[in-house]
């Protein structure tokens, strides 16, 4: 997995004020479908120091076929965080379900860390060919109340972008 430090000024904004203070990393993943492939140079390819590339990358329509994945975790520290609201970005207004947050495979088959991930956004392949996609966020909060708010504070800015990006503009900061 591709990993690169997020600064402080690689959030956006509009995200939960209290993130902007905590160190923290982009990881890059991809999903597999039986139609496509992952190689060295599409981690590199894909790889994002801050939410705006991060938005440039997973909002691009026209590689709908890559299902990458940004998850933005803490370093050093594992947020208090007790559910995850996941929801597909573009849904409106409801959000949920909720999932409660549980360990993450570790390097090995019989390893698992604790889930230090404050946000994943990620195109996620419809069915086993994944012709289509849907965008997914999900984000943590202490309770499903504030992981509700904290991920309406997330999709802000990137259903902005994805309205620029959707319009055949290119994103900008929102």
């Amino acid at each position: 997995m591709g990993r690169g430090m997020l600064n402080v000024s690689g959030l956006f904004a509009e995200m939960p004020e209290a993130w902007h203070r905590w160190p923290c990393y982009i990881e890059v993943a991809f999903s597999l479908t039986p139609y496509n492939c992952v190689y060295r140079e599409l981690y590199a390819e894909y790889a994002a120091s801050n939410c705006l590339e991060i938005a440039e990358k997973v909002l691009d329509t026209s590689q709908r076929h890559v299902f990458v994945h940004y998850r933005v975790r803490a370093k050093g520290f594992v947020p208090a965080f007790s559910c995850y609201a996941v929801s597909p970005l573009r849904r409106k207004p409801k959000i949920g379900p909720f999932r409660a947050r549980s360990a993450l495979g570790g390097a090995a088959p019989w390893e698992f860390v604790a889930d230090d991930t404050l946000f994943e956004i990620w195109n996620r392949p419809n069915g086993n060919a994944g012709s289509t996609s849907t965008l997914m966020l999900r984000v943590g909060g202490r309770n499903e109340q504030e992981a509700d708010r904290h991920w309406i504070q997330c999709a802000r800015p990137f259903r902005v972008l994805d309205r620029e990006f959707r319009a055949g503009g290119k994103p900008s900061t929102p």
